[in-house]
């Protein structure tokens, strides 16, 4: 399941109270992720692992406001912060957090062996937008370079491109299959959820969307044998 920032606000709310966290069901999974004692100890790892190379202050917002439960207009004059540095050093953090919570989860998995639950499809869905007079020339672009680069990553079960015309712009989505977010991290990078470019995009694209949707199918998908 994707992490976002509030399933990561959702563990930090737990952290002082190790039995509801232990309940948790992102909480079990990271436990048994990490073989930990707890999933305290598990989420605590996770925590300094993900900020250990980031700015100090970030550790420390997390470690103050979340572990120890202080208040945040005391920890952001501590740390010679206005409000507004405090929520984006804060958002900053969150991001790290989850990033490690998704490598954490998919670490347990072997390369060439593509576990998942049976059935199982995580779909992954990008949105941009061009000008429909320079919409035939992109779509040859997907056709002869992304979707061939989509195919390639092992672990990738198909994709494809969707257009729609309005007015004088026209609206492209990519809809890719894959077995495992460890597999569309090998095409994306660590951050899964961000959007990836290529070199031509920045001759047609309107606007560079940060980040993609992922879906996850059970059913309806026809199941192919990974390359």
């Amino acid at each position: 399941m994707v992490r976002s920032h509030e399933s990561v606000r959702s563990l930090l709310r737990r952290v002082r109270t190790p039995h509801c966290l232990d309940q948790h069901l992102l909480g079990k999974a990271l436990r048994q992720a990490k073989a930990a004692s707890s999933s305290r100890a598990a989420l605590i790892e996770i925590v300094e692992q993900a900020l250990a190379l980031q700015d100090p202050r970030l550790l420390q917002i997390v470690q103050r406001c979340d572990f120890s439960g202080e208040p945040t207009k005391r920890v952001a004059a501590d740390l010679y912060l206005s409000p507004r540095q405090f929520f984006r050093y804060r958002a900053t953090a969150l991001e790290a957090i989850a990033c490690e919570i998704e490598r954490t989860l998919v670490a347990g998995e072997v390369p060439d062996a593509f576990p998942r639950v049976a059935g199982e499809t995580i779909v992954r869905q990008w949105h941009g937008r061009v000008p429909r007079s320079k919409s035939d020339a992109y779509m040859r672009l997907m056709r002869d370079v992304s979707i061939p680069d989509y195919r390639s990553v092992p672990g990738n079960l198909g994709a494809y491109v969707l257009q729609r015309d309005a007015g004088d712009v026209t609206h492209i989505e990519t809809l890719s299959m894959w077995v495992s977010e460890g597999a569309i991290e090998r095409y994306a990078g660590a951050h899964v959820l961000r959007a990836k470019y290529y070199d031509f995009d920045d001759r047609y694209l309107l606007e560079f969307e940060e980040y993609v949707t992922h879906y996850r199918s059970a059913y309806g998908l026809a199941e192919k044998s990974p390359p």
